[in-house]
């Protein structure tokens, strides 16, 4: 019989694990600071110009942040020993084939970005900045803290970012009440 409350607890335990990552690993700042400012810097903008959507030339940047990301993870992995050894990849198989998959999957949302593949609505939500970061967070915390991801793992992952999108939402809500969309109607958008 399935245990609801115990899955639940593991998947609140590891989404706490991940949000403690940056503090039990400082040396994670390096390469989570561009994610989080690059996040919150879109989340004002698309919060300002409500108009504006996500282009396919922005898509194809967004995407290869995935396959940087999963090459700083390699080198990490790579140097879990001194000095390094590509030993170290043979040890942890599961992180380093899904740091390989990611790799992938940014050079396939950038090919599918190039040559306008997908549906725009697909491809932009796909390559925006919320659900690659979270990916790329989720993968850097496993990778720097040294653990295994798991289903408690993705549970956690898409926890963080149902909160994230939520906690987004409302801070463009708010921008959009200061800027006074909500009461000005169309007139004060068309401007923006």
């Amino acid at each position: 019989m399935f245990d609801y409350k115990l899955f639940a607890y593991t998947v609140w335990q590891e989404f706490l694990l991940l949000l403690k990552a940056p503090v039990l690993v400082p040396e994670m700042w390096w390469i989570i600071t561009p994610l989080i400012i690059i996040t919150i810097g879109m989340a004002f903008y698309f919060g300002k110009y409500i108009r504006e959507r996500l282009g396919w030339n922005t898509a194809l940047g967004n995407s290869f942040v995935l396959f940087f990301v999963g090459i700083d993870l390699l080198r990490k992995i790579f140097h879990y020993t001194v000095p390094g050894a590509f030993w170290n990849y043979f040890h942890n198989p599961l992180l380093a084939g899904i740091i390989l998959i990611i790799m992938f999957e940014g050079l396939l949302l950038s090919y599918s970005a190039f040559q306008h593949a997908l549906p725009e609505k697909i491809m932009f939500f796909l390559t925006s900045p919320l659900p690659v970061n979270v990916q790329a967070y989720v993968l850097i915390s496993a990778v720097y803290l040294r653990f295994n991801p798991s289903i408690y793992t993705l549970c956690a992952a898409i926890l963080m970012f149902v909160m994230l999108y939520v906690a987004i939402r409302i801070l463009q809500e708010i921008e959009h009440i200061r800027l006074g969309y909500h009461f000005a109607g169309n007139k004060k958008r068309k401007n923006k």
